[in-house]
């Protein structure tokens, strides 16, 4: 397992965990109680628990009130975690755009489409 640290801002707090484990290595983890966690596992073959057996490719949702958790490398694996406090706002998605209201997703298309995300020249 590594843990590796890098700058982001953010307006509410999140964890961002990129990590490799190698096969028959074991490490627990400890989140945030409240936090959504999400175990991305990008490669390989882990056992989360030591009771439900996750192969790659694979999203799994953590509950809210687990801050503990463990994984074992089945095989050589390649993870992401991610946790994050809900927001508990509302959402409205549109195309790649996602926005709080529907009057902020035509405000988007709308800046979108006049060129104020810039442009990339062909």
């Amino acid at each position: 397992y590594q843990d590796v640290d890098g700058a982001a801002t953010t307006f509410s707090p999140v964890n961002v965990w990129d990590g490799t484990i190698v096969q028959g290595q074991q490490h627990s983890f400890y989140v945030t109680e409240g936090h959504t966690t999400l175990l991305v596992l990008l490669s390989g073959k882990v056992s989360l628990n030591d009771d439900q057996s996750i192969e790659a490719p694979s999203l799994v949702v953590l509950s809210r009130e687990d801050i503990e958790f463990s994984l074992k490398a089945e095989q050589d694996s390649k993870f992401l975690i991610l946790t994050g406090q809900p927001l508990n706002e509302p959402i409205e998605g549109y195309g790649p755009f996602v926005m709080n209201s529907k009057a902020e997703i035509v405000e988007a298309v709308r800046d979108f489409n006049s060129g104020k995300f810039g442009r990339m020249e062909a």
